[in-house]
């Protein structure tokens, strides 16, 4: 008795054929739509430039004339009615951060042909006064140099210690980061950022706060062991002082671990 195979059938080359050149007509007009739309755009001249500065933190260090100023070289180069892709998206971003209160940058292009600039600017979170030397401290510990636009309402550095900043391009280094832990724990607490007006470092590099309401000073010592001297503070604002009397102390020491020194 024999034993039959069944052999699969294929598409005929012929019929591949036909399908191959099917697809490949039916794709010209798309690559016609394509490379029209790719000749228009070249030809494109930039119709305006929009710029968005974030103010969502209620710092006002830059505007939309300066950012502008700032693309065009004071005006000596043209943005407007030149080819859009002919103009250097990357170097415009690379111009815009030069500018020392600038964080992050995006330049590019939309359809219509205009040239969208977004902007995000620094956070300053305090302010040292040292002698001549004046400047802020972002939220990520860069140096900033003061505004003669804009005042940021921060905590204000102060002592003798607060000199050795100066130096710095940031505080976010190695033997410093613990004051820039401090100034983020204070920023980022409704109460305190409102509460403490000022930091004085002494020689030895100690912090004491100073408050707006009641008249005590609160010593932290260095800036170490930060969450359970936050813990501390907490502590003392809502149970020490409702129970005592804002006014009753003068000095709050924390230097020492798990205690509360207070002295009238």
């Amino acid at each position: 008795m024999g034993i039959k195979f069944n052999i699969p059938s294929f598409p005929k080359p012929k019929f591949r054929l036909k399908l191959w050149l099917r697809v490949f007509i039916l794709s010209i007009p798309f690559i016609v739509i394509i490379g029209f739309t790719q000749k228009k755009q070249a030809k494109r001249m930039c119709k305006t430039v929009k710029i968005k500065i974030d103010y969502s933190d209620n710092n006002f260090f830059v505007d939309e004339n300066e950012i502008l100023a700032i693309m065009t070289n004071n005006g000596k180069e043209y943005l407007v009615g030149e080819p859009i892709n002919e103009i250097p998206l990357r170097k415009l971003e690379q111009r815009i951060l030069r500018n020392p209160f600038i964080n992050y940058t995006q330049v590019y292009k939309d359809v219509e042909g205009n040239l969208q600039v977004e902007i995000d600017q620094e956070y300053p979170v305090a302010r040292v006064i040292h002698g001549k030397h004046n400047f802020y401290i972002s939220r990520t510990g860069k140096i900033l140099p003061v505004s003669k636009k804009y005042t940021a309402r921060v905590p204000i550095i102060e002592g003798p210690y607060s000199g050795v900043f100066s130096s710095l391009k940031t505080i976010n280094v190695p033997g410093y980061e613990g004051y820039l832990d401090l100034l983020l724990y204070i920023e980022n607490d409704e109460f305190l950022k409102s509460q403490i007006t000022g930091i004085i470092l002494n020689t030895r590099g100690e912090l004491t706060l100073c408050t707006l309401v009641g008249n005590h000073k609160i010593e932290m010592g260095m800036p170490t062991e930060l969450e359970s001297k936050f813990k501390s503070i907490n502590i003392f604002y809502t149970q020490i002082l409702p129970a005592k009397g804002w006014n009753t102390y003068r000095k709050v020491n924390l230097k020492y671990q798990n205690q509360i020194i207070c002295e009238k």
